[in-house]
């Protein structure tokens, strides 16, 4: 069973014009397995074919059974009907799957469309604008020092207020009384 949250990942990341590489990586690097990556890769990029119901033949017309098939983005594409082939006794050998390999250099990006022809997506080198981070225990300018001096000078003049308020707490309620009265 497909993982449908790594398939709807991978589908949009592809949507997006990113590698079906770096999609698997990022969702390895958030902590799925890579047997459920694997094959959710498996199923987004092999076609799958589904055949409509039969009519009986009088019923089907000039026309014939038609088959569809799913691209990756979810869309039908009607396929042209083919003889039916001769079903023989003899059984083809499997094919393994091939293993998907994440990790190797990137290559020539190709970008399907919905229609399935295929464009060539030049990749734009990354610019990241470089971020200033403050430094702790960085040197400071003698502005910087300045203003935390003065703050630091001001904060305790402001406590010993506070704490003169409380010892003469008797003596100033006495003194505004008198000077507004």
């Amino acid at each position: 069973m497909v993982n449908e949250e790594i398939l709807g990942g991978l589908r949009l990341a592809l949507e997006r014009g990113e590698s079906m590489k770096k999609a698997m990586m990022t969702f390895l690097n958030s902590g799925y397995k890579r047997e459920e990556i694997e094959e959710a890769a498996k199923a987004l990029t092999e076609p799958v074919a589904e055949a409509r119901p039969q009519m009986p033949a009088a019923m089907r017309g000039p026309a014939g059974p038609v088959e569809q098939r799913v691209s990756a983005y979810g869309t039908q594409i009607p396929i042209a009907p083919k003889e039916e082939p001769q079903i023989q006794a003899k059984a083809l050998p499997e094919k393994k799957p091939q293993p998907v390999e994440i990790y190797s250099q990137p290559q020539a990006q190709q970008r399907v469309s919905v229609y399935g022809e295929q464009k060539p997506v030049v990749q734009q080198p990354a610019f990241y604008p470089v971020q200033r981070v403050s430094v702790y225990g960085g040197e400071r300018d003698a502005t910087e020092k300045a203003i935390i001096f003065i703050l630091f000078f001001l904060l305790a003049f402001l406590i010993g207020l506070l704490i003169l308020i409380f010892i003469f707490k008797q003596q100033l309620i006495d003194f505004f009384s008198r000077f507004f009265t």
